[in-house]
């Protein structure tokens, strides 16, 4: 048998060894270390390109958003956006190229570069709506392990309907009600009831009507890793409590809770809840409001001047300088603590992640002991 001649490395660079030709494990590592665009292209390649895909991805979480477009990230530099348009608005057909996939699927694309590269696949179909669930469902056959944000306006039901179905509502983390100018208090109410036990993260950006209501005495209560309105005027303290105190994390714009609401609330959050994070933003007065009279009467509430706030997610940190009756740390019998206080822009919060700064007041102190003994030096001196 004859020993094959060693090759330099200029020589692999002109004649790279052929993908398929290197073993299948080896396939799956190369796979693992592309960019997620260069991945979804081997799928496209073959019924062999897609099968090494499949196994190579069977592992690896992803995040698929998908609104009016699907964009599927494998980290937050690694993405790709695959839009869906009607074939009626193809301009010029010298711009695209024919796609076919591995299961059948065929029709037409062109890559648009974003600011860090082609990242974007503009397609165009026969049907829209039939190729935005064919593509759902081809990307989670090689990508098993995404996981769904799901943005709807109120108008797409079956859209909605489509994803809350058995095999697909396991696979949804999120759901976002996009704002709609409209009213739609039966679509919301759906939503809210369809994403109870599955879905981690609700956002409620579309307004209700005047007479909008969830009866909280006959509705379980929901417990959501994350809930946000809007528009929650409706939301008042006794839906607070008997529907949200078990949220993890909860957002209230245009939520109308005034001084002595706070206390009900705080003191049901004592008693026992897993909330980790609230922020209410409402129609108060101009000026910050003090909370003396409502959290500030409650037990063992103790009032802080400077605290750092850390929620659930990143964009709730913040540092607040609380005046006198602005802000209190409040304790449940387990040892858990919150801080309750009055930020910027007439906003309300409670965190339990919070470290109170003392550094203000250890100055203080420090400036008092330096005062103080230069009092007794001069004194000593008068003595002499």
């Amino acid at each position: 048998m004859a020993i094959p001649e060693e090759r330099s490395l200029e020589e692999f660079r002109k004649d790279p060894i052929p993908f398929f030709k290197i073993p299948f494990l080896a396939q799956r590592k190369l796979v693992g270390q592309m960019d997620l665009v260069d991945i979804f292209l081997l799928s496209t390649t073959s019924r062999r390109g897609h099968r090494v895909v499949q196994c190579s991805m069977s592992s690896m979480k992803l995040r698929m958003n998908i609104g009016d477009s699907i964009v599927l990230y494998k980290a937050p530099e690694d993405w790709f956006l695959f839009n869906i348009r009607d074939k009626r608005q193809v301009m010029s057909k010298n711009q695209y190229h024919p796609l076919k996939l591995a299961n059948g699927i065929e029709t037409i694309v062109k890559k648009e570069r974003s600011w860090c590269g082609e990242r974007k696949f503009i397609t165009y179909w026969p049907n829209k709506t039939d190729a935005f669930k064919l593509m759902v469902e081809y990307f989670l056959n090689i990508f098993p392990r995404s996981s769904i944000c799901l943005a709807v306006e109120p108008t797409e039901v079956d859209k909605f309907d489509y994803f809350m179905q058995m095999d697909m509502k396991p696979r949804i983390e999120e759901v976002l009600l996009s704002y709609s100018g409209d009213n739609h208090d039966d679509f919301v109410k759906r939503v809210l009831e369809e994403c109870r036990h599955n879905v981690k993260r609700v956002k409620i950006d579309c307004r209700t009507t005047p007479n909008f209501d969830i009866d909280y005495k006959t509705t379980l209560p929901f417990n959501f890793e994350s809930i946000s309105f809007a528009y929650a005027k409706w939301l008042t303290p006794d839906h607070f409590i008997n529907l949200f105190l078990n949220c993890k994390r909860v957002i209230l714009n245009n939520a109308n809770y005034k001084n002595a609401e706070l206390q009900p609330i705080c003191e049901n959050w004592i008693e026992g809840s897993d909330l980790e994070y609230l922020e209410v933003h409402g129609d108060y007065s101009p000026n910050r409001q003090t909370i003396e009279e409502s959290v500030g009467m409650l037990p063992g509430a103790t009032p802080v001047t400077k605290v750092e706030l850390y929620g659930v997610e990143p964009q709730d940190n913040r540092v607040l300088y609380c005046d006198d009756g602005e802000g209190y740390r409040i304790e449940q019998a387990n040892g858990k603590a919150a801080v309750v206080c009055v930020g910027a822009h007439a906003g309300l919060f409670l965190t339990t992640k919070f470290e109170i700064n003392l550094e203000d007041s250890d100055s203080d102190e420090e400036d008092d002991e330096d005062e103080e003994e230069t009092e007794d030096e001069d004194e000593g001196e008068d003595n002499n």
